[in-house]
């Protein structure tokens, strides 16, 4: 199956001494390449001017080397031995060279020195002093790495190459990652994106005094319920995937913090089960009555539930997922509600981790909320209290009736 990928053009430099070290080099590579690179969405690319460039007459060969693959790297593995190498003319060799341009263009650089046993006789001298002058020179300049044997480079290079490919997936720009946090409408289900604004409003009765003693409790009690629902937002938080290539393997750790301790955040709403708000909020879909919930509820099977937790002010929720298909929205679950006393905002932060990601990437969003109470007569603000009361009286009636036969 095809998928996109970001390609990595990973510059094998080294003098002809260390072709097992070379060839080694590209097999690790390859090794990589078959365990990552579809999980990861990332290639690497092994350059060798063996494989990767043509005969060009009337130009300096380095130069055929420096244009065709040098410049074009995002990293660079430098292997010595016993040799620096031939001059080119500008450097004292072809891959100290290669090692200064890459260096001057800021790319990153692995060195390492061989310390191999080598037959005397085929030892030359001024390379030898070549090197270790190089070597010398090297230590200020950063990190340097030795291997006595050639089983030992294998393994250090195998865990530092990723190393450096973590380094480079973190330095590439946050626009790398098609993901987008977006809150949805409560009323057509559809994103809003991450910025949401919305307004509520309830009445509060200041007088009830025209309310028999004995009723005037539970009215009140009406009236907090009528408010606390009116004043609740649920917050419905999605998570697209913009891209074309799916991501794999997700937690997701929200942060969810108010502006003011007058907002507070459940994941239950007052006054309205859950059951019904998926109706609600989910009437957009094409199927009706019951029918609609037991689809809807079978369709939320595959959200594994968070638990909301509290810590001073700031509640979190963590998720575990199993991949976010190209082009797809995947819900929060469970949906949250915001019970909002005043006006104020809610701060969304999302971390996802992912084998996709070589480090957490960081997702925002916020909800702002204009909430108003304003004062009102009990039969505006709520004309069914007579016959709340009404049939609760009747209720109770009819239960001491069945009690007393």
């Amino acid at each position: 199956m095809a998928y996109d990928a970001r390609i990595f053009r990973v510059l094998i430099a080294s003098p002809s001494d260390v072709d097992e070290e070379r060839e080694l080099v590209v097999s690790i590579i390859q090794a990589w390449n078959d365990l990552y690179s579809f999980a990861r969405k990332v290639v690497l690319l092994p350059l060798r001017w063996e494989t990767h460039t043509a005969p060009e007459y009337g130009t300096r060969p380095q130069e055929v080397i420096n244009r065709a693959i040098v410049d074009e790297c995002d990293l660079l593995v430098g292997i010595f031995w016993t040799r620096l190498g031939s001059p080119t003319g500008i450097a004292d060799s072809g891959t100290l060279e290669e090692i200064e341009r890459v260096g001057k263009a800021g790319k990153p650089i692995m060195l390492y020195f061989s310390r191999v046993a080598i037959d005397p006789e085929k030892i030359d001298m001024h390379q030898i002093e070549q090197l270790k002058k190089f070597k010398n020179n090297s230590y200020p300049k950063g990190l340097i790495e030795n291997y006595r044997l050639i089983s030992e480079f294998r393994d250090k290079f195998n865990r530092q190459l990723e190393m450096k490919i973590r380094e480079l997936q973190q330095s590439e720009p946050k626009g790398a990652v098609p993901l987008r946090l977006t809150l949805l409408s409560e009323r057509d289900a559809q994103p809003v994106g991450p910025k949401y604004e919305v307004a509520l409003s309830s009445e509060s009765v200041q007088n009830l005094q025209d309310v028999l003693e004995d009723k005037r409790e539970r009215i009140q009690q009406l009236l907090d319920e009528k408010t606390a629902a009116e004043l609740t937002q649920p917050v419905v938080i999605g998570i697209e995937n913009t891209g074309s290539t799916g991501i794999r393997n997700w937690y997701v750790q929200l942060e969810f913090s108010t502006s003011s301790a007058e907002l507070s955040l459940s994941n239950r709403h007052p006054g309205r089960s859950a059951r019904v708000f998926y109706k609600n909020v989910f009437s957009s879909m094409r199927i009706r009555g019951s029918e609609a919930l037991e689809a809807l509820e079978k369709t939320f099977t595959q959200f594994e539930p968070g638990v909301l937790t509290s810590t001073e002010g700031v509640w979190k929720l963590g998720l575990e997922w199993d991949a976010i298909q190209p082009q797809r929205l995947r819900l929060v679950k469970p949906f949250l509600f915001l019970r909002a006393k005043s006006s104020g905002s809610l701060k969304i932060i999302a971390k996802i981790y992912s084998d996709s990601f070589a480090a957490p990437y960081l997702l925002e969003a916020e909800l702002s909320v204009k909430s108003e109470i304003s004062n009102a007569a009990l039969d505006d603000a709520l004309p069914e209290w007579k016959e709340i009361l009404s049939d609760e009286e009747n209720n109770k009636e009819k239960q001491n009736i069945i009690t007393f036969n």
